[in-house]
């Protein structure tokens, strides 16, 4: 005479599937966990951009652009006529708008300039201790898809620092005279390529 299997009771194969359940979400987790830190690294890349000096730029202000001075009359910036907006702040700063897709009327920041002194320090450095208080991006701030871009304006470096994480660039441009533009915004190269030391 065989006997007969005892059944599971409903409240036992319950624990049961939770706890697979559990199991695999757990292991998909740890996985993915290390899968992002390997992508990412614990810390944002530090290495210096190399210049590239076939990106050499030089001065230019494209047909129908205008140029505006700051407040101190000590940098100009080009901007489309037809396209942009500005303001000039008190801070010295000169802020550019551009039109919006949605309306001919509506206009929004896109880019920043401001003229500070520079200390001859590297690129990156003056960048971040104007921007960061001296230190690296945040792993937040960098994104998976953070860059660097280095090259030449009228013989001078610049650099830009492209930051997925908060969706925005920093950058700078040595100027002259011991001063370098600081650039924030989505820095467009057509009007990095029209800043002119003044004084």
């Amino acid at each position: 005479m065989t006997k007969k299997k005892t059944p599971v009771k409903p409240s036992l194969r319950i624990i049961i599937i939770l706890f697979c359940l559990f199991s695999i979400f757990l292991l998909s987790y740890l996985f993915l966990v290390k899968t992002r830190k390997g992508e990412m690294g614990d810390k944002p890349k530090t290495i210096e951009a190399t210049v590239d000096t076939q990106k050499e730029l030089t001065y230019f202000l494209p047909p129908k652009w205008e140029t505006i001075q700051s407040l101190k009359k000590d940098f100009s910036i080009g901007y489309d006529l037809e396209n942009y907006q500005y303001k000039v702040l008190p801070d010295n700063s000169i802020s550019l708008y551009h039109r919006t897709y949605m309306s001919d009327y509506k206009y929004i920041e896109f880019m920043k300039v401001r003229l500070l002194t520079y200390k001859q320090s590297s690129p990156r450095q003056f960048i971040l201790d104007n921007m960061n208080k001296g230190k690296e991006p945040t792993e937040e701030q960098a994104g998976i898809n953070s860059s660097e871009e280095s090259f030449l304006y009228n013989g001078r470096q610049c650099l830009i620092l492209s930051l997925a994480g908060i969706n925005t660039n920093w950058g700078m441009c040595e100027a002259g005279n011991n001063k370098a533009f600081m650039m924030t915004g989505f820095i467009q190269k057509e009007v990095v390529v029209s800043l002119k030391l003044e004084n």
